[in-house]
């Protein structure tokens, strides 16, 4: 494990000093899969962070969406990540629940 004492930044910072990408899991619901607080309503402000902190690839998850429809929170986060100066790639996953038109 990697220990960063000088915050996510030094972590961040570890995959590219081996060449590699930096990759973030996120859920767009309450609640992290039962693990901790969500992030929905806060869109603007993580995709803001995300950018800022160098993060290139964010998969957004579906867990304890409190029933609201992932084709209405997907594309917030969409939004929030396509105002950056920064690419990030988006990766979705709604458990099943709704069928994603592609």
């Amino acid at each position: 494990m990697i220990q960063t004492p000088n915050g996510i930044k030094t972590l961040i910072d570890y995959p590219y000093s081996k060449g590699l990408k930096f990759s973030l899991y996120s859920d767009g619901g309450n609640y992290i899969c039962k693990l901790g607080p969500g992030f929905y309503r806060y869109e603007e402000i993580d995709g803001k962070t995300y950018a800022e902190r160098g993060v290139d690839y964010l998969k957004y998850d579906n867990c304890l969406n409190g029933e609201l429809s992932s084709l209405i929170r997907y594309p917030r986060m969409r939004n929030a990540l396509m105002k950056q100066n920064k690419s990030i790639f988006y990766s979705i996953y709604s458990w099943g629940e709704e069928d994603i038109p592609t």
